[in-house]
């Protein structure tokens, strides 16, 4: 099934109340980091000279997530807005997580682990009724949208 294409919005201003996921790998999958303003605009952060996208794929870096590429990014989005709140899933970046914890605040950089069947689920149940209600819309950014096409439910083992 195609993605429809959209255009890619600009990231929010300077300053706008954001929260923050970050999901990370060392060197089997991607790693990402999406954002949320309080009005449901979900976005990818884009940051240095370039405003590249906070979004790696391991083959893009010579087998490994560029860990200093991340640690700039995250530095960059602490900088432009108002991080209300940070979700980081600690699977191999436990060290970074502490850091910016100490950085940025233990009651903002807070560790939230996606292995967890339970607790994903009611956020994936959340999510979809947010969407379902149009609470939630998308800046368009192509490589999301692609990764969002991709998604499917299975059942759980």
């Amino acid at each position: 099934m195609q993605a429809r294409e959209m255009k890619w919005r600009n990231n929010p201003a300077r300053g706008t109340l954001i929260t923050v996921g970050f999901d990370g790998s060392e060197n089997n999958d991607w790693t990402a980091i999406r954002a949320e303003t309080k009005d449901g605009l979900s976005f990818t952060p884009r940051y240095g000279p370039d405003r590249r996208p906070t979004i790696w794929s391991p083959d893009q870096w010579g087998g490994e997530i560029p860990r200093h590429e991340v640690n700039v990014a995250v530095a960059e989005i602490f900088d432009r807005w108002k991080v209300k709140r940070m979700y980081c899933d600690p699977q191999y970046w436990n060290t970074e997580i502490g850091e910016w914890s100490v950085e940025h605040g233990e009651e903002i950089v807070v560790e939230w682990a996606t292995n967890r069947v339970a607790q994903m689920h009611a956020a994936l149940e959340r999510f979809r009724m947010d969407l379902k209600n149009g609470r939630i819309t998308h800046d368009g950014c192509p490589i999301t949208v692609q990764h969002m096409a991709n998604a499917h439910k299975v059942a759980a083992r």
